[in-house]
């Protein structure tokens, strides 16, 4: 994860920043993206826990279609 910002308070807090994957599809296509992720946490008995997880990339807005090729 690239970019990555932590804010916490208490006994709940969030990540966000940049994933990358690389990886070869079953067809064998190369697929090498970044994207936008966001985790939501709870500390509970001294353990945090992943309690929501969201992804997204960035979409042209004049075509309407997934930017998978941006880079940070």
């Amino acid at each position: 994860m690239t970019d990555l910002k932590v804010t916490a308070s208490g006994n709940v807090g969030f990540t966000q920043g940049l994933s990358h994957v690389s990886a070869v599809t079953k067809s064998g296509e190369k697929l090498d993206m970044y994207y936008r992720q966001t985790l939501c946490f709870v500390k509970e008995n001294s353990i945090w826990k992943i309690t929501h997880a969201h992804s997204s990339v960035p979409f042209n807005t004049a075509n309407g279609k997934a930017s998978l090729d941006l880079k940070p």
